[in-house]
């Protein structure tokens, strides 16, 4: 009961009323929507995309305010990681029918930090407003328009960390404004952030299952990279030396429970849409779990979840899905519904 956005009046699109049949290319800022009202609408997108295309400056304004990057410059082979990541996300949304969320990440829009893991968490905090649970060794920022990554020891770690980040920074990303200038992320993908009255610490759910998607995408795509023939010469012989992708726990733990979950959607309605091959499990993940998040509509997801595992079942799960690695109750409710 406590837990409603803070006077949201409606939710609108940066730029134009909001239309899900039309949906708006991300243009100019990885920011999909503003809440509350048409004025906050029309400050957002300035000041988003003053944000996004003068990256320099906003990290200048970052080291005035103290905050230490300690940014190495891109080299040429990092720089054409950049765009091979970039154009492997987008062909894949085209292929998926979800043209209208392409958006090209500018290389200025990513930053390589030489800290070490202890400083690089502590830039992670800032940059992201809240402590980062896990020890990944890179960051998609809403609010800074950026994404920030710890020196890669290779191309091949750099390529599976940007291609993580990119993924994030492609999804579904909203902004609440709650005073001057103090913007907070509410929604990234499928999950969401609840700032309950009088309090300063927010309540976010569906965070391990947004997790999942991503680490499960990520793990897609890089798949797909090893017979893409525009896939970088000086990155073909170390992911041909490395054709299982390595994950860290939080990423493999999140994607199996999110298989789990698919399984038994699939299963459970099988009997209904005559679905009998993993082939239809994937197209289920992605006609459903991949389209909610790029398009931060979860309405037709949540139906499906209710529909199958139960009346009531998504708001339990979205409820037991708050923090990273916490997932233990998670999946005994899960596995309880089988």
């Amino acid at each position: 009961k406590n837990m409603e956005k803070p006077k949201a009046v409606k939710k609108l699109e940066i730029g134009e009323e909001h239309n899900r049949e039309k949906p708006r290319l991300k243009e100019g800022s990885f920011i999909n929507y503003a809440f509350p009202g048409e004025e906050t609408r029309k400050e957002a997108k300035e000041k988003f995309s003053k944000i996004f295309f003068e990256q320099k400056q906003e990290m200048e304004k970052l080291k005035r305010e103290g905050v230490r990057i300690e940014e190495s410059e891109k080299s040429p082979k990092q720089v054409g990681i950049i765009n091979y990541a970039d154009n492997l996300i987008n062909q894949f949304l085209e292929k998926e029918g979800l043209s209208a969320f392409k958006l090209k990440i500018p290389s200025e829009n990513v930053h390589i930090s030489r800290m070490n893991k202890e400083k690089f968490n502590d830039l992670k905090t800032i940059v992201r407003k809240r402590r980062e649970e896990n020890e990944r060794s890179a960051v998609f920022s809403p609010l800074k328009q950026a994404i920030f990554i710890q020196q890669p020891e290779s191309h091949l770690r750099f390529f599976k960390d940007i291609l993580r980040a990119s993924l994030e920074a492609k999804s579904y990303q909203e902004v609440t404004k709650f005073g001057h200038e103090d913007y907070r992320n509410t929604k990234s993908g499928v999950s969401e952030k609840y700032y309950p009255p009088g309090e300063s610490s927010s309540k976010e759910y569906f965070k391990n299952l947004n997790d999942g998607i991503i680490a499960k995408l990520t793990k897609e795509l890089y798949e797909k990279s090893l017979t893409d023939p525009n896939l970088p010469e000086h990155l073909r012989e170390e992911i041909k030396s490395n054709p299982v992708m390595e994950e860290d726990k939080f990423s493999a733990k999140n994607r199996e429970i999110l298989d789990t979950l698919i399984k038994m959607l699939y299963g459970k309605k099988a009997w209904k849409v005559g679905w009998e091959t993993k082939e239809a499990q994937e197209k289920m993940f992605h006609q459903n779990l991949v389209k909610s998040f790029i398009t931060g509509d979860t309405k037709k997801l949540e139906k499906l979840m209710d529909d199958t595992l139960g009346k009531g079942a998504t708001g339990k799960i979205g409820k037991l899905d708050r923090k990273i690695g916490d997932t233990e109750n998670l999946e005994s409710f899960i596995n309880e519904l089988k």
